[in-house]
């Protein structure tokens, strides 16, 4: 029987990070277990998230996924962004050392319904997610394989200089959540923090030099993230890090927030498939 179990721990800043972990309480053995990165604008329910929570429970998996603590979510919004400050106050450390406290706390904690294969411990990651995911597996050594689904590859890419300037200038790049609208802040610490710690945030390092088996999945209908990019990144570990690329997938592999069905989109289902496989060689 599939069930859930939710916890609250204690994240960057002295914030709450909101954990939910999905497995199947009728196994009775040590069990694989995937830890789950949510992307930018994320968060643990987005979309098809929880179907897909499900979806690996019911292949004996203990699925973990959770809301970063600076995400702008709360514990009594987690669905919701209604914390702007802590999302602007947000930066790639918070989440790459988070992630960490997620596996650590899996490795440490004596849960009552199951418990953790300590041989069989995995981290997946969608979108910014992603290369929060390939960061935390090649740092962390209790991390056997990685998973990106449609992955940043590397985090300052994205913003040409002169846009640096500018946020430089004003001090906060303000960006509109698409569905629901709101004006959310990324302040300029977010740069500072990440140039003050590039030797543990520079994902080409991390993946040039990765010595496990890293998954890359990317549609060539992203409009989010070039999928050229995924390309690149097997290029630089051509020998651990194996590249799928889909012609017709989108970013979200067909899901959105809502999402309305109780089935998985079909290009989720897929990915899922080829995930699988993945883990299970």
């Amino acid at each position: 029987m599939i069930a859930e179990q939710e916890l609250v721990l204690q994240g960057c800043k002295g914030k709450p990070v909101l954990l939910d972990i999905t497995f199947d309480n009728s196994v009775n053995k040590p069990l694989p277990t995937i830890v789950f990165c949510h992307g930018f604008k994320g968060f643990k329910d987005w979309g098809t998230f929880n179907l897909i929570a499900n979806w690996f429970a019911k292949k004996g998996f203990v699925f973990a996924k959770f809301n970063f603590s600076h995400n702008g979510t709360s514990l009594s919004h987690p669905n919701d962004f209604v914390d702007v400050e802590s999302f602007g106050n947000n930066n790639f450390l918070f989440e790459l050392n988070e992630t960490k406290s997620v596996i650590d706390f899996l490795l440490k904690y004596n849960f009552k319904n199951f418990e953790v294969d300590k041989n069989k411990l995995y981290v997946l990651g969608h979108s910014r997610g992603g290369g929060t995911a390939i960061l935390a597996g090649a740092q962390h050594e209790a991390i056997k394989k990685i998973i990106g689904w449609a992955p940043v590859h590397e985090f300052l890419k994205y913003w040409d200089e002169a846009t640096l300037e500018k946020i430089k200038k004003d001090g906060v790049l303000w960006i509109e959540n698409s569905r629901t609208k709101q004006r959310l802040p990324m302040y300029y610490q977010y740069w500072e923090n990440y140039e003050l710690n590039i030797s543990q945030l520079h994902i080409p390092t991390f993946v040039k030099e990765l010595q496990k088996p890293l998954l890359v999945i990317h549609g060539k209908a992203d409009q989010a993230l070039d999928f050229n990019h995924s390309i690149e990144m097997k290029s630089w570990n051509s020998k651990n890090v194996e590249l799928q690329l889909f012609e017709e997938m989108n970013h979200t592999f067909g899901g959105k927030h809502p999402w309305p069905s109780e089935s998985l989109p079909s290009d989720t289902e897929f990915i899922l498939q080829q995930t699988l496989t993945f883990l299970q060689k």
